[in-house]
């Protein structure tokens, strides 16, 4: 009975939330923003998220949505689950959780929630949230349950009241798994060492980025848990070294290649990850990074180019990002 009066409650929520200007705004534009499909029959491979048993796309929808256009949010999203994405990692952005918000929007819009697994931020603005800050969460989404609840490990213990209220709402309903997630190695390490009470784990790995390998994988292969890397472009550095970037495609070893399948690929050659998740805003960022998965092969050149674009692009990662340094 409390499921179903959650489901009434925030379909009301829903309805009043999608609006005329959503509809009117996206349903003339909405092919134009997707463009042409670049691959008919392409399908991103799935991977096993440890012990919860869920299947979810190895190529995964990242968290931090750039373009606030919700045309291209509501295409991006479509192609995607085309494409067989079904990972989609949400992170509230305040004051106005408008990220959050346009992901809640496109899906129902779709009419797509029931096809995909949703992971979505318990903490955020330095405060973990309360039973009633993730009802608000769920009515953003316009579901009543979010598949994977992360929680930030701010040396967290497992008696904090964050803990507890990530529990509670499992034990309601309102969370189907709990997960681990933190940009400093030291403070996901610490969490871990206190108990055995999360499922999943997330936090940064790419090329250069690999500290994980010291603790982080051996521990998920230890207790079946799903990890979920983000930050697979070196927190974006890759794109602010553009001009580096594009001098290295001039060459005519590096002609053709594309950087960000290159990146995706060599992540995703380590079996212990189940998802590495990049943020994607536009269909046609997500044509371009499935390919990782559906041609997985790591060519020599690629590798090659990998090494010189993380050192293009390393300055730009440390100065925006310093804690990725932990994990280096």
């Amino acid at each position: 009975m409390e499921k179903a009066n959650r489901r009434e409650f925030l379909k009301g929520a829903a309805t009043a939330a999608i609006g005329a200007p959503f509809v009117l705004r996206t349903l003339p534009a909405l092919a134009e923003a997707a463009g042409r499909k670049r691959d008919a029959n392409a399908t991103v491979r799935q991977r096993r998220l440890g012990r919860t048993e869920l299947m979810i796309s190895e190529v995964g929808f990242g968290g931090h949505y750039k373009n606030p256009d919700r045309t291209y949010r509501i295409a991006s999203i479509e192609r995607a689950v085309e494409y067989g994405i079904n990972f989609f990692d949400c992170f509230e952005a305040p004051p106005g959780y408008r990220e959050i918000q346009m992901v809640g929007d496109a899906l129902d819009f779709l009419g797509l929630r029931d096809q995909v697994v949703i992971a979505a931020h318990l903490w955020t603005a330095g405060h973990f949230y309360s039973l009633d800050e993730i009802d608000n969460v769920l009515r953003m989404l316009k579901t009543d349950c979010i598949d994977i609840g992360w929680l930030t490990a701010l040396h967290m213990e497992l008696t904090d009241p964050a803990v507890e209220v990530g529990m509670k709402a499992k034990e309601q309903g309102k969370v189907r798994f709990l997960g681990v997630t933190g940009h400093e190695k030291t403070q996901v390490i610490e969490t871990l060492e206190h108990g055995d009470v999360f499922d999943a784990m997330l936090f940064p790995y790419s090329y250069g980025v690999e500290g994980g390998k010291d603790y982080h994988f051996p521990m998920a292969r230890k207790r079946d848990m799903g990890i979920v890397c983000i930050k697979p472009f070196a927190g974006g550095s890759l794109f602010r070294a553009q001009r580096k970037i594009d001098e290295l495609l001039a060459q005519p070893d590096f002609a053709g290649l594309q950087p960000a399948p290159a990146f995706l690929k060599y992540i995703l050659q380590n079996q212990d990850i189940t998802a590495t998740i990049p943020g994607m805003t536009t269909a046609a960022q997500v044509d371009e990074n499935i390919t990782a998965s559906v041609n997985p092969k790591l060519h020599a050149e690629e590798r090659r180019f990998l090494g010189e674009a993380f050192a293009a692009a390393k300055p730009h990662m440390l100065r925006q990002y310093p804690f990725l340094g932990e994990w280096m």
